[in-house]
């Protein structure tokens, strides 16, 4: 546990209770335990337990315990004011998240908190409001919006803004996409907070450009970047549905590289393996599986499993997120997809032929 803490530079350790089977312990048990909390880093507190609990006679009383042991010896309750941690005794910190000059990702800003500030959620967007203070940040609230009540009932947070959040909102769905969400994880990060709904001028807020809204929004962990090279994350693009649309809307996505994938394989998983969230959805069939990816001179073949073909209605929108993503990491220009090794058969027209880029697929 010892190496564990250090290795992990952990602050604090907690032992709470029962080291010992008895309130009396053996001397060389006693001297081992305080030499392995001595070579611990992080400050050690102990609080007795119902068999080694502390009484004249127990090893907590009269052992000489290292300096950064501190053994809680009374049965009621005891402060400690742990002033060389680094932590504030009055305030907190929070995540304000803005977008990245390219509006692909969120990227947080840590303040200061106090803890005693009232109604935070609405100090928290009142912050957003105001704007990054680090360089490399982009704004996400349009110009002139303004907070016009917070309120949280059973974990929903509805916040109200003023009418420019709609009339100055961002033209392009990616940075409209990153406005709403640096909203949603900004709030939702909040204890007791697990969903944000938006409402402009007392009205509820359905869409925001093309992005759908009428679902509770949550955290989404996805979308925080940036995509950081150094650990082999590749910044990629899913081609997903946005709302109502029958067309398809690019979703920024990071993926960790590994030598043993090519970056299309990893990046058509993960488009597979995307669950419906904020106003994003997959045309894709649950439970759809990628079996290969092999490239033929001009040509990526992508197999697929059975479920692919019960998308019904959608799978044509099913057949152009995957093509459209392949078609962005493959060094091909056609992509076709095949399904447990073979063309399927039946009234499908050209949709198993082979397929290029074709910007009437997209939202423009």
């Amino acid at each position: 546990l010892v190496s564990l803490c250090n290795r992990e530079a952990c602050s604090l350790l907690l032992l709470s209770g029962d080291l010992f089977d008895a309130q009396a312990a053996r001397r060389d048990s006693v001297d081992a335990l305080r030499r392995s909390l001595a070579a611990c880093r992080a400050r050690v507190f102990i609080a007795p337990g119902n068999h080694d609990f502390c009484t004249p006679g127990s090893p907590y009383l009269q052992a000489d315990w290292p300096e950064n042991v501190h053994i809680f010896r009374d049965s009621a309750p005891q402060p400690v004011l742990l002033e060389d941690l680094g932590a504030s005794l009055i305030s907190a910190d929070y995540i304000l998240y803005f977008s990245d000059t390219d509006n692909r990702y969120l990227i947080g800003q840590t303040i200061q908190v106090d803890r005693e500030q009232e109604n935070l959620p609405a100090y928290l967007v009142e912050r957003l409001i105001g704007g990054p203070d680090e360089a490399g940040l982009a704004e996400t609230m349009p110009l002139g919006t303004r907070l016009l009540g917070v309120e949280v009932v059973d974990g929903v947070c509805s916040v109200n803004l003023s009418a420019e959040f709609l009339e100055n909102a961002p033209r392009t769905d990616l940075a409209q996409r990153m406005t709403i969400l640096s909203l949603t994880n900004t709030v939702t990060q909040l204890d007791g907070i697990d969903a944000l709904v938006l409402n402009v001028d007392g009205q509820p807020l359905e869409h925001y450009g093309r992005m759908y809204l009428a679902e509770p929004l949550t955290f989404e962990s996805g979308a925080v970047g940036p995509a950081r090279t150094a650990l082999n994350e590749l910044d990629a693009d899913l081609y997903l549905l946005s709302g109502e649309s029958r067309l398809l809307s690019s979703l920024p996505v990071r993926v960790r590289q590994t030598a043993s994938q090519a970056a299309v394989e990893l990046v058509l998983q993960a488009l597979l393996a995307y669950q419906d969230q904020n106003g994003y959805h997959t045309p894709i069939p649950a439970g759809t599986t990628l079996l290969s990816v092999y490239q033929d001179g001009t040509c990526c073949t992508v197999d697929l499993s059975a479920e692919f073909l019960t998308a019904g209605e959608n799978l044509t929108l099913a057949v152009r997120s995957v093509c459209a993503t392949a078609l962005t990491q493959s060094e091909s220009p056609w992509v076709r997809i095949t399904v447990e090794g073979a063309t399927p058969q039946g009234d499908y027209g050209t949709l198993f032929d082979a397929q290029q880029w074709q910007e009437d697929w997209f939202i423009q």
